[in-house]
């Protein structure tokens, strides 16, 4: 059952007297400290979460605990213990305020304490709020298909949640509810990625054609079914055209990427890597001209996904082309250009923007025109009043 908060009048009627209590099962450190590495996922939950934390009757809780590098068998044991002292304070947590419990899927559940934690709460009867932002299906499609979650935890994280807070689109949560059986009667609310609002602000307005410049950028990991090799390829085959291209990789290499492309792109001098901060990523996209969203539309999640990073690129009001995945055909409404999972195809759409400045400048408009629907703070009012509704 879709939770979706037609009348704002009834949920503020039924607001509670005192502020509902929210137990976040994370390392409170990343609800301190945001940007200071490379993974979207700290976005999304800091962004949420803090977002969460501006309205009166939300009370979030976290615990701030130590971790050491995983490089020796004496952190390893350390981190378990701090881990489990940390698990015990939880329970004390939930036994003495009775709070709904927040964790991120599948990041929370990949600690084992956590995992012992949840049991718990569905034991005592506690009220649970599962974040969703990537599935099994998720390391399958873009890695190597190893995670320390099972099917049997998905399946059962997913049954017993009170509700579930969906990153992904609805025909992706149909899949998995039919999949594992899940009651046609659970709560969902469908709270896709968004982008942080200093994107936004770095990228006011729409952009202008630079004469002698064309800079295509790809924010995220290097691996299979994305893409990344495809458009390497498209770059490479243009460069020979358009001397002043250049391709930028905002990333880390994954699973199944191809050596001879991995070379080509250390190798050649139009192509630039970087591993970029979360925090330093508005400021390092200012001189791109347009993004690009490579993934492959045939493999059922990538087409179901929407990942942060087209909500981020949609931030900085800039042309988009991409795939014709179908999360980003029902996001977008203007700003892009969508391309075949080919080469060729990538070719000719990058071409078309290259030789094309006015149609840049178009695109570049609709992108300001839209993005103002898909901020944090829009995301956090609908978990905010879902939370009002269990």
């Amino acid at each position: 059952m879709e939770i979706i908060a037609k009348d704002r009048e009834v949920i503020q009627k039924n607001r509670p007297k005192f502020p509902i209590r929210l137990l976040v099962i994370i390392n409170g450190v990343l609800l301190e400290a945001w940007g200071n590495d490379s993974f979207p996922t700290h976005s999304r939950i800091y962004q949420l979460l803090n977002e969460l934390k501006k309205f009166e009757d939300i009370d979030i809780l976290s615990i701030r605990f130590p971790q050491r590098p995983r490089d020796s068998i004496a952190n390893c044991i350390y981190n378990n213990i701090i881990k489990s002292y940390i698990a015990i304070k939880y329970l004390y947590i939930i036994l003495l305020s009775s709070p709904i419990v927040y964790f991120e899927y599948p990041f929370s559940m990949t600690v084992m304490q956590n995992r012992m934690v949840y049991w718990f709460c569905v034991l005592m009867g506690t009220k649970i709020v599962l974040d969703v932002h990537d599935t099994l299906a998720q390391s399958e499609a873009i890695g190597n298909g190893k995670s320390s979650i099972t099917y049997g935890i998905e399946r059962y994280c997913l049954k017993n949640a009170t509700l579930i807070s969906f990153s992904l689109n609805f025909a992706m949560w149909s899949q998995l509810a039919e999949m594992y059986q899940v009651s046609k009667e659970k709560k969902v609310v469908f709270v896709p990625n968004a982008f942080e609002n200093s994107f936004m602000k770095m990228h006011e307005k729409p952009v202008r054609s630079v004469p002698g410049r064309f800079s295509v950028c790809y924010i995220g990991g290097i691996s299979k079914n994305r893409g990344v090799d495809l458009l390497v390829s498209a770059c490479y085959n243009l460069h020979g055209k358009y001397p002043y291209l250049k391709l930028y990789i905002f990333g880390e290499y994954g699973e199944g990427f191809s050596r001879q492309i991995m070379d080509i792109i250390e190798e050649s001098d139009f192509i630039t890597r970087l591993i970029v901060k979360r925090k330093d990523l508005p400021a390092m996209v200012k001189d791109m001209d347009i993004f690009f969203m490579p993934y492959n539309p045939n493999i059922e999640y990538t087409n179901l996904c929407s990942p942060t990073k087209f909500f981020e690129y949609m931030a900085t009001g800039k042309p988009i082309i991409s795939t014709r995945c179908r999360s980003i055909l029902d996001i977008a409404r203007g700003g892009v250009i969508y391309a075949d999972y080919s080469v060729k195809d990538f070719e000719d759409k990058i071409e078309r923007l290259i030789t094309d400045e006015e149609l840049r400048e178009k695109l570049s408009a609709e992108q300001v025109e839209q993005r103002l629907h898909h901020t944090w703070r829009e995301r956090a009012e609908k978990i905010h009043d879902a939370l009002l509704q269990i």
